[in-house]
């Protein structure tokens, strides 16, 4: 049935003449008789019956008219939603890891409820393979994954993503072992997340030493989560940060004292080869990494406890029963020492992925210009996901 059609009639039931009618929507009487009639025949049934020297709705006419009511409504919704210049309407749908919605998706929600109340936030916590299968099933809008400079995320052509924020790992180990410190290991203060636009991410790769090419969200090759090591500077530096330098000398002053030499994460790995290890529980990601760095360590790694909570990582630490990666920024339990690991580094990083095709749709585009802007360190929380 054609809306224009319906909406002649809408008003028939409303007003009762259709001269009215066509003096309402600027058209001739003869044009909404002559559209009545197609609508009767579209419908399969008489819609109007004469009235004296009027007409009036037969009881099918009203039930239409009724439906009217309901499909217009609907389809102006749909025009309105669409419309990239109207206010954002609509439910969004959004699976994520822990950490993503507590640092990047919370934030937002008393902006949009008073910025924008017609747009609504259903949030589902899942790690990324759960996300992703999500996402092909259309039974969400948008996914928040992650990935490590180790164990890149990679992305099918069927969506894209967008590079939201990074964090430096290390490796989370018994404060009171003997193993937990050297003079070249003394733990850091926590690094600070990096948070890149999206349009300088692949000079970012570049400076972990990995192709421009894997960095592209979106490509099939090996593309993901890449950070920038201690000795990287932010795209569009002249690449080399300096922990220490001398300082100008006249013949009297001596240089300043440089930065003692961090251990290399291979040889701290090492240290703990007999140790067993924590990993993840629902995702391989930070499995990956561990292996990998262990392997070039020479060793194979003992995985023996797998956990999906930062929190019950660091409670099976201090109890005994082995070492797992930490993210720096993460406020370490009594008993827990985090080991900076920066030759290589472990580098995770957070992404926003859409189906292709989907950013433009009003809610989903509002969102999606919310999580680029940067985002604070997450808070202590007691339910963090394990990688987060």
């Amino acid at each position: 049935m054609d809306t224009r059609r319906l909406r002649l009639l809408l008003e028939l039931s409303r007003r009762g003449s259709m001269r009215e009618v066509a003096e309402e929507l600027h058209v001739t009487t003869s044009t909404v008789s002559q559209q009545l009639a197609v609508l009767a025949k579209e419908a399969g049934a008489t819609l109007i019956e004469p009235d004296g020297r009027r007409v009036r709705l037969t009881p099918a006419g009203r039930r239409l008219a009724e439906h009217a009511v309901t499909i217009l409504a609907a389809v102006e919704a749909a025009r309105l939603d669409l419309d990239p210049d109207a206010e954002p309407s609509g439910t969004l749908r959004v699976a994520g890891f822990a950490t993503a919605v507590r640092r990047s998706l919370l934030p937002l929600v008393a902006e949009l409820a008073e910025r924008h109340p017609r747009v609504r936030l259903l949030i589902h916590e899942h790690e990324p393979d759960e996300a992703f299968a999500l996402l092909a099933a259309d039974e969400i809008d948008l996914a928040l994954t992650y990935g490590y400079n180790l164990a890149p995320a990679t992305f099918d052509s069927s969506v894209s993503a967008v590079p939201l924020w990074s964090s430096s790992w290390g490796l989370g180990v018994p404060a009171t072992s003997a193993l937990a410190t050297t003079s070249a290991s003394a733990t850091s203060p926590a690094a600070p997340s990096s948070t890149f636009p999206s349009s300088t991410f692949p000079e970012a790769a570049f400076a972990t030493g990995l192709s421009a090419a894997a960095a592209v969200p979106g490509s099939s090759a090996a593309a993901a989560l890449l950070g920038l090591s201690s000795a990287a500077t932010v795209p569009g530096s002249s690449g080399v940060a300096v922990a220490g330098h001398a300082a100008p000398s006249d013949g009297l002053q001596e240089s300043a004292p440089s930065e003692p030499a961090r251990e290399a994460s291979t040889a701290i790995f090492a240290r703990f080869r007999d140790e067993d290890w924590i990993v993840n529980s629902r995702n391989t990601a930070d499995d990956q990494a561990v292996r990998t760095i262990a392997g070039m360590a020479g060793f194979e790694p003992r995985i023996a406890h797998r956990a999906d909570n930062l929190n019950l990582v660091q409670d099976l630490i201090v109890a005994g029963l082995g070492v797992g990666l930490l993210p720096m920024e993460w406020p370490t339990i009594p008993g827990v020492r985090i080991l900076p690991l920066t030759d290589p580094p472990v580098t995770m990083r957070a992404y926003a992925v859409t189906r292709r095709g989907r950013a433009s749709w009003p809610p989903l585009a509002l969102l999606l210009n919310l999580l680029r802007r940067p985002s604070p360190a997450p808070p202590p929380y007691s339910g963090a996901a394990m990688n987060s």
